[in-house]
């Protein structure tokens, strides 16, 4: 219940100063719920290019939970319009770049990245570009197929004649490579 987080942090950030998250209450954390709890849990002035760091020294136990949910269960983590409402750029830049990202393939990572625009349009529109959120995606590493796919979902997006230059020609290169 995400109603309970709020109350579960100031909890979690209790059992963490008094010598950490037991094992029991790990496995009850959902990976529905990482992109909340990492929000919550990640310091306002992090870069999103280094390593998280937390609000708050007992909160760190929970900002690792977190984010290890975000990257080894990523299609369930950023599968749902509420965890991807709740991640701002600055983590799902930091979360696709991950070496540990566990994925089915680069077209998910496409896939999260458009839900994530959808959630609120107007604002994050503009930023479905290479110097944006597009930047670590690896588009070679995407069939033709998904290619095609992800180019129709993001003109419908952000409109056929608003999508990036750039992207459209790596996309194409992509494309043609394969």
């Amino acid at each position: 219940d995400r109603s309970r987080v709020p109350a579960t942090l100031v909890l979690c950030s209790m059992l963490d100063a008094r010598g950490g998250i037991t094992e029991r209450m790990r496995a009850r954390v959902q990976p529905q719920m990482a992109a909340e709890i990492f929000a919550l849990c990640v310091d306002d002035k992090w870069d999103g290019a280094s390593e998280p760091a937390p609000k708050a020294p007992a909160l760190r136990g929970l900002l690792k939970l977190a984010a290890s949910l975000l990257t080894r269960n990523f299609a369930e983590a950023t599968g749902t319009k509420e965890s991807m409402r709740v991640m701002d750029e600055r983590t799902l830049q930091w979360l696709i770049q991950q070496d540990s990202l566990q994925v089915r393939d680069e077209a998910q990572v496409f896939e999260a990245v458009l839900n994530w625009a959808e959630t609120d349009n107007p604002s994050r529109a503009p930023k479905l570009t290479l110097q944006g959120v597009f930047r670590a995606v690896r588009f070679g590493f995407m069939s033709p197929e998904a290619i095609s796919k992800a180019f129709w979902r993001l003109s419908c997006i952000v409109g056929v004649t608003n999508i990036d230059p750039s992207v459209q020609s790596i996309m194409a290169a992509a494309q043609h490579e394969q």
